[in-house]
């Protein structure tokens, strides 16, 4: 019991720190109806369950093992996040019929979209080989996979609810198109800025590697 606990209070530190996820369902929240923002929770959510199931058969160790492999990884995670800041960043400074646009866009694929950025999200990958092997010998243990895939369903759904709150706190600064714009802006560049350094850093480790 005090591993488990120890397990959840982990896995909510860390899901708590701002970060893509968080995010991007700060955003959606801010603009987006609640039933829609659910589904992007759950998404999330559904993603992580997967990714564990992905630990248990040893996938991340595939990748670990694999530099090449994992360094594909990131530059799709990285891009999409990249795609992601410039359309905030881009609509932001249109009306907001053009606003609107990326909102119904990722709308339309929201739980898809989000739960197969779970998968493409090295960080993701990291993070849930550190759980799970720090708290669990998951190679022997289908019940230990399935206890950490309850819990981080919990903890993620309590953490990402803090960050819809958040977002809907700030939905009446929307009725303020500067106000609205600031935050759209300030989004896209949290996503933006790290990804693109990121990508930059997977471009310089090739090289770096090249004989």
């Amino acid at each position: 019991m005090t591993a488990l606990w120890s397990l959840a209070l982990l896995m909510g530190a860390t899901l708590l720190a701002p970060g893509p996820n968080n995010l991007i369902v700060f955003h959606r929240s801010s603009q987006d109806s609640l039933r829609n923002v659910v589904m992007l929770v759950a998404g999330v959510q559904t993603g992580g369950v997967i990714l564990i199931g992905f630990c248990w058969v040893g996938l991340s160790t595939f990748l670990l093992s694999y530099p090449a492999a994992m360094s594909v990884l990131k530059v799709l995670g990285l891009s999409y996040l990249v795609w992601v800041g410039m359309t905030l960043l881009r609509s932001s400074g249109q009306d907001a019929e053009s606003t609107a646009a990326p909102v119904r866009y990722l709308g339309r694929f929201r739980f898809v979209e989000i739960t197969v950025f779970q998968l493409l999200n090295p960080k993701a990958w990291l993070i849930m080989t550190s759980f799970m092997a720090g708290f669990a010998d998951v190679s022997s243990s289908v019940s230990a996979a399935v206890l950490h895939a309850v819990v981080f369903w919990f903890v993620s759904g309590v953490t990402l609810m803090i960050w819809v709150g958040m977002g809907v706190s700030v939905r009446r600064f929307n009725r303020h198109p500067g106000v609205g714009r600031r935050i759209q802006r300030v989004t896209g560049g949290l996503l933006l800025v790290p990804a693109s350094l990121g990508l930059l850093f997977v471009a310089y480790e090739a090289v770096a590697s090249w004989p």
